[in-house]
């Protein structure tokens, strides 16, 4: 007889007694009527032993799929051999959909971490899935200050790469401290110019409490990096801010104007000579400037 004019019932009762998962699959393939009634039971008994489909689901983005496996009550933090979760492999994939149905069944360990130390918010803000990093902040789970073995912090991973919708976010948070320094003593700021990122360096320097004359390596200055490397906007972006110093030395006595010599920046060159020019017309002389950023109540000595 064939399997098709079997009772479902009986389909049923056969397909409970298989042990093995290809099993039940390769009865489903046999016609349609039968795939379509015993999907549902492969699910159900797939979320109830490994929840494989959950992960696979999760990473392909079929969220009636997901929805499927999670309604047999899979384990939603299941790991695959790399260590990821469905959530994981969602939020790299950029599944954003997944994401919110994974979340919203509250049994999600937001920072899970896979067998490399990584969670799946550091795969967001490294991917730039701005709304992926929207969606785990709004968890309340994340450590937004966390660091990795470089010291560095998620708001230093999204100004190196230049994730302009990340950064927004992030600094839109208020928790972030944007004058963390990395294990090279580097801060976000420094990463941005470093890496020609004008518009992460613009909201950067749009936060209000970031440190513009903050040292970095040969106590170099962001103004530093930036004539040196010939980042024109750059150099605008920091001189607008009013705070940058012109004439803060090096360890090697060398100026930001020093460097734009040396390496050939005309434009650049000619950016310093003016805005030093406009601050002693305005009585900005350096002793001045320097003078406008020393904190109240200390003394020249």
């Amino acid at each position: 007889m064939v399997l098709n004019h079997f009772p479902l019932e009986i389909i049923l009762i056969i397909a409970t007694f298989l042990e093995a998962e290809s099993d039940i699959n390769a009865l489903s393939q046999t016609c349609k009527t039968l795939y379509m009634f015993l999907n549902s039971v492969l699910y159900q008994v797939n979320s109830q032993r490994s929840s494989s489909a959950l992960l696979w689901a999760a990473e392909q983005g079929i969220v009636d799929k997901v929805r499927l496996s999670i309604h047999w009550k899979a384990q939603v933090n299941v790991k695959d051999q790399l260590g990821r979760t469905p959530l994981h492999w969602a939020v790299t994939e950029g599944q954003d959909a997944v994401v919110q149905l994974l979340l919203e069944t509250g049994r999600v360990d937001v920072n899970c971490e896979d067998n490399y130390g990584r969670t799946a918010f550091d795969n967001a803000v490294e991917y730039g899935h701005t709304a992926m990093v929207r969606l785990l902040i709004q968890t309340r789970k994340v450590e937004l200050n966390s660091r990795d073995p470089q010291n560095q912090t998620f708001l230093h991973v999204a100004a190196q790469e230049g994730h302009e919708g990340v950064v927004r976010t992030l600094l839109e948070t208020r928790q972030i401290d944007v004058n963390s320094k990395d294990v090279d003593d580097l801060t976000p700021l420094y990463w941005a110019i470093q890496c020609g990122h004008t518009t992460v360096t613009q909201l950067l320097l749009e936060a209000g409490d970031t440190q513009v004359n903050s040292r970095f390596q040969h106590k170099q200055t962001p103004l530093h990096w930036a004539a040196q490397a010939g980042h024109e906007a750059v150099v605008r972006l920091l001189l607008a801010s009013g705070d940058a110093d012109i004439d803060l030395p090096d360890c090697s006595g060398r100026t930001p104007l020093d460097w734009a010599k040396q390496k050939g920046h005309d434009t650049v060159i000619r950016l310093l000579i003016e805005t030093r020019q406009m601050r002693v017309d305005a009585g900005l002389t350096p002793l001045c400037f320097a003078e406008k950023k020393r904190p109240r109540g200390s003394d020249v000595r």
